[in-house]
């Protein structure tokens, strides 16, 4: 699996076949808005939301990021981390 990392798009790929992606919009210069995370069909069930998260994670993290979770899932993941105010944008 490899993580791309493109303006708008984290992409999760297993070899050239996409899985899955998180889809966001950039609010203002270190703030996002994560509007939404995909895994395809063929790919649910086996942990590839939380790799996705876990590479959403990582991009705000090496980028300065504040994030707007829109996306019910990464809402519910990001409340969960002990250092979650490092990341919520208020």
């Amino acid at each position: 699996m490899k993580i791309e990392c493109k303006e708008g798009l984290i992409v999760l790929k297993d070899q050239d076949e996409e899985v899955g992606y998180i889809k966001y919009v950039r609010k203002e210069e270190n703030v996002i808005d994560v509007i939404s995370t995909v895994v395809h069909e063929k790919y649910q069930g086996q942990g590839m939301a939380g790799k996705l998260f876990d590479a959403l994670m990582d991009y705000a993290k090496d980028n300065s990021l504040k994030i707007i979770p829109s996306c019910s899932y990464i809402e519910k993941k990001l409340i969960k981390l002990p250092n979650s105010s490092d990341f919520l944008h208020k």
